[in-house]
């Protein structure tokens, strides 16, 4: 399966968290996605450079990752 668009829940639905200090971060939902866009940009640079296929893999993994954990974080 290849996912080319991806859903993103609302702001509504990953609030940011208070940190107990009176500052505010990001949910790990929002991580998440953070993570995914970052990833597949920097393999969008890898392929469009002419990078070796090792380093192409290896940041294609990665993503994989980063997606199934957005999926299912078990």
């Amino acid at each position: 399966m290849i996912i080319q668009e991806l859903a993103v829940a609302p702001p509504p639905v990953r609030p940011s968290v208070d940190d107990g200090g009176g500052a505010r971060s990001n949910d790990d939902l929002t991580v998440a996605y953070k993570e995914v866009i970052k990833n597949s940009n920097e393999l969008r640079k890898l392929i469009d450079r002419r990078e070796t296929e090792q380093s192409i893999m290896d940041c294609l993994n990665i993503l994989q990752v980063n997606v199934a954990t957005l999926m299912d974080n078990n």
